[in-house]
């Protein structure tokens, strides 16, 4: 069974978001140039060419990779475990799964949009995020471990486990948010009355 894809309009890609980031990333721009003069600006501009062409690439692959995971994960599974309907054991797995991911935000983000679009609930979302910032099982292998010594990782990793889950936990006190697919429905309602 194929779904008809659904394209980007050119109002969502240029959303507020990107207007916000374009006169942000203008204002940053000339305060460099008149601060510390063009050469400092060029530098600064060169390094950030070069760290897109490293970037892009990565988050290229991660956006593909979490594309194919949202069209294998089955919506009814993701519902059983991780949707908001499952309660604390939903923050449980995505506590356990955050820890887990390898990797930097082009591999974790990438996946959890991915998890957001198959129906995972907003509390796993969040501890699943928290739990990957705070407690990588990668960062403390490859860093923490040899840097920090054990009972350094065991102390912190004591005191950062309960993060995720209050996170999560307090997600689901906050209102839920706006649906955007049902947005234009209410609004063209509105316009109707």
């Amino acid at each position: 069974m194929t779904h008809p894809r659904q394209s980007l309009t050119w109002r969502e890609v240029f959303g507020t978001t990107f207007w916000i980031m374009a006169v942000a990333t203008c204002i940053a721009g000339v305060a460099c140039w008149n601060v510390k003069g063009p050469d400092v600006f060029r530098e600064s501009f060169a390094s950030d060419i070069d760290l897109l062409l490293f970037i892009a690439p990565r988050f290229g692959a991660g956006m593909v990779i979490a594309a194919f995971l949202q069209k294998l994960v089955h919506r009814d599974k993701v519902a059983r475990y991780i949707s908001e309907g499952a309660g604390i054991k939903a923050v449980a797995i995505a506590t356990v799964a955050g820890g887990l991911t390898p990797g930097g935000p082009m591999t974790s983000f990438p996946l959890v949009r991915a998890l957001r679009e198959v129906g995972t609930g907003r509390s796993a979302l969040v501890a699943y995020i928290t739990s990957w910032s705070t407690m990588g099982f990668q960062r403390i292998l490859n860093w923490e471990l040899p840097l920090m010594g054990p009972d350094f990782v065991l102390l912190r990793l004591a005191s950062s486990l309960p993060l995720p889950i209050i996170a999560g936990l307090i997600s689901r006190l906050l209102p839920p948010e706006r649906d955007p697919a049902q947005q234009p429905q209410k609004e063209a309602a509105q316009h109707d009355r």
